[in-house]
């Protein structure tokens, strides 16, 4: 199981522009980070889309009056309302 939470995800992705900006990177090492930089934005960009479809069946679910078990990741995300009243379908 994974330990990093999406919001984890700005800090990685800020780090791979912090040593991209490191002046002192040149030749092979440059070239290394470079393609260390390109998978861990291809990754987190798989990770951003996967999150997005998690986060429209949730809201989709909920907008039909559904209360799906929602993981905490998602929770500052979603609507406050289910667009039901009483009780769950």
């Amino acid at each position: 199981m994974a330990r990093n939470k999406i919001e984890d995800l700005n800090d990685h992705l800020f780090a791979v522009l912090e040593r991209l900006n490191d002046e002192e990177l040149h030749g092979d090492s440059l070239a290394e980070e470079i393609d260390r930089s390109k998978a861990i934005v291809n990754v987190s960009g798989k990770v951003i889309d996967s999150m997005k479809v998690q986060s429209d069946l949730f809201c989709t679910m909920m907008k039909e009056g559904y209360r799906p078990h929602v993981p905490e990741q998602f929770k500052n995300m979603l609507p406050e309302k289910t667009g039901t009243e009483n009780g769950s379908k």
